[in-house]
């Protein structure tokens, strides 16, 4: 610890901007020497913000000490403004300030386990690994590191929602249309799942309808696709409430391509891209076992959340955000 005031020198926390970079295809055994030991992983934390690497007291405002400590940590923050006559008088038994855990405010707040297995854990649930695996990897029991995959899945499903733009504009492909991922009994109630993915960036949108109507619908498509967008349809939504809309539509046929003339340009109708994104979203909820439908829209926005961050950005994506949308 290079200051008794900071965890790790002010200069050493990594910015905002960099820390994708920094992070892009950190390795299993890459990140295992980066946070052990513990003491390593602390350091670790407070460089990518998961901790804070500074503290100031909430009674008197100066900046609080770090102190060693017995505990799972090894630390805690101290304020060592020395307390007065009169607060003694109130029963006050300490002689320093106040003290916080270096975990306080933090996602690691609460949690009795280790940082650096915790790290590993989000490093693990981001490369998708199954729960069991990651089990064996480290000192999770089977309930905990339930509540920690949905956790994650709070910070994938926050990710989403505050990120989440429009797709579309003047002579954009959108390939729109009805997703089924799995099947239902008869008489289950499940959301009705649009899809939208944008064919220059493949940027996609899945949203979850519940209780659907086709005034609902048009809403949704409204909300998420900007006007003038070519719109490109199965024929069962297009019937379900797109044919009311002011927008260039063009109904795929089934089992065979076609192409059309718009604005002189020859445009291929076909939905493949959003049945590609169908594919794999069902693969995913397949490999759930079907336990997944309680939280459907969480995993939805799960695998939206993979797909932003992949190719080696998977656990920076969560390293990322994860401060920004902790909430303690």
């Amino acid at each position: 610890m290079s200051s008794r005031y900071y965890i790790v020198r002010p200069e050493e926390v990594i910015s905002w901007d960099e820390r994708l970079s920094k992070l892009h295809g950190l390795t299993y055994n890459q990140l295992l020497q980066l946070i052990s030991p513990n003491e390593m992983a602390i350091e670790f934390a407070a460089r990518y913000n998961l901790i804070s690497n500074s503290m100031v007291c909430k009674r008197c405002g100066q900046m609080m000490l770090l102190w060693s400590r017995n505990g799972l940590d090894g630390l805690q923050w101290r304020c060592m403004h020395v307390v007065t006559k009169q607060e003694r008088r109130n029963g006050r038994k300490r002689n320093y300030c106040s003290s916080l855990s270096i975990r306080h405010g933090s996602i690691f707040h609460g949690h009795h386990l280790s940082i650096a297995d915790v790290i590993e854990f989000m490093y693990l649930w981001a490369q998708n690994y199954k729960l069991h695996e990651i089990r064996l990897h480290t000192h999770f029991s089977s309930e905990m590191s339930v509540a920690w995959a949905d956790y994650m899945r709070q910070i994938a499903s926050g990710f989403i929602e505050a990120s989440q733009t429009p797709i579309g504009g003047p002579g954009v492909v959108v390939e729109i249309g009805r997703l089924i991922l799995y099947k239902t009994r008869i008489g289950e109630q499940h959301p009705y799942l649009i899809g939208m993915v944008e064919r220059e960036t493949e940027n996609c949108i899945i949203i979850a309808i519940k209780d659907y109507t086709t005034e609902r619908l048009k809403e949704k498509v409204l909300e998420w696709i900007l006007p003038d967008t070519i719109l490109i349809s199965d024929e069962g939504t297009y019937i379900d409430g797109l044919n009311q809309l002011d927008y260039p539509i063009f109904i795929t046929e089934s089992y065979m391509e076609r192409f059309e003339s718009i604005n002189g340009q020859k445009l291929s109708v076909n939905n493949v891209l959003l049945q590609n994104i169908c594919n794999e979203a069902k693969a995913k909820f397949l490999a759930m076992n079907g336990t997944c439908k309680a939280h459907f829209e969480g995993y939805i926005r799960e695998f939206l959340f993979r797909r932003t961050f992949q190719n080696g950005d998977e656990f920076a994506g969560i390293i990322l955000w994860a401060p920004l949308l902790h909430v303690s």
